[in-house]
């Protein structure tokens, strides 16, 4: 069985790897650019891409008042070219999976066995596209923070991001394998794809790493008096001045008392379970 289904996917998994190959180095020799003015930094880096000051005078000057700088971590990257890769990846072989079950039921196989050499395969192939993409672009390098070593911004955000991106796809080839199994292969992939980029442009998509600089008025000095920054100007700041502290941007992360790491767990467990409870039922005679 799982030679057969090796001779199956291989030059699916051929054609993907040279996708990861052609993605990952194209973002790493700025072929796929970033937003201006920063399209020709090394922007693996946070981007500034928003700027708020709030100050309190008066009677309400007991309040605290802040400059928040919203930034992304490597734009264009992590926001659009490795979601899109990982959600086609995974609502492939998602929607796959109980492809030629016909076929299957006539083996003296478990469903169990099928299951797992079909979720393997899927997540195999996922796995290796997002790191090799991944690999190719951490060679582009970071942004040159004073306060912020390039091999910290590395460790602790790009292959956090990466794992993000990884979890997105997971998310996928779980969603569509339960809808393939109650809908066409086509309508699922479809449905799982459309489920996953819808949350690129929502402020709560948890597969993005947002980080928020926190300065204080005095930190920002007079920047802080201007209604309007650009963004050049932002980014040079923050390269050179570090935060009061720093803050995920993300909104659920305050959702309940679990956080957004431990919905993310339960919804994909929920899933598995789902693909588990349909798989069986459809695999009996």
């Amino acid at each position: 069985m799982i030679w057969l289904e090796w001779r199956q996917l291989r030059l699916p998994v051929l054609v993907l790897t040279a996708l990861a190959v052609f993605l990952g180095a194209a973002y790493a020799a700025h072929v796929l650019r970033g937003l201006p003015p920063f399209a020709m930094v090394e922007e693996l880096g946070p981007w500034a891409n928003g700027t708020r000051c709030t100050l309190y005078a008066g009677l309400l000057q007991d309040q605290e008042s802040t400059c928040k700088v919203t930034t992304l971590f490597a734009s264009r990257w992590f926001d659009w070219w490795a979601p899109l890769l990982s959600t086609f990846v995974a609502a492939l072989f998602g929607s796959r999976l109980v492809s030629g079950l016909a076929f299957l039921r006539l083996q003296p196989l478990p469903a169990s066995r099928l299951l797992l050499i079909r979720l393997s395969s899927g997540l195999a192939a996922l796995t290796l596209t997002v790191l090799i993409s991944a690999l190719f672009v951490s060679s582009r390098g970071a942004l040159n923070f004073s306060w912020w070593p390039a091999g910290e911004i590395m460790r602790s955000e790009f292959w956090l991001g990466t794992l993000l991106v990884w979890l997105r796809g997971l998310y996928v080839l779980l969603l569509a394998a339960c809808l393939t199994q109650v809908l066409p292969a086509a309508v699922a992939a479809l449905i799982s794809i459309v489920s996953s980029l819808a949350l690129l442009g929502l402020d709560f998509d948890p597969f993005v790493r947002k980080l928020t600089l926190v300065y204080t008025p005095e930190q920002f000095g007079a920047l802080a008096q201007r209604e309007a920054l650009p963004l050049d100007v932002v980014q040079k700041f923050i390269g050179s001045h570090p935060p009061a502290w720093l803050e995920l941007g993300t909104a659920p992360i305050t959702w309940g008392w679990m956080g957004t790491w431990g919905w993310m767990g339960l919804i994909l467990l929920v899933l598995a379970a789902l693909v588990t409870a349909l798989f069986s039922r459809t695999r009996t005679p």
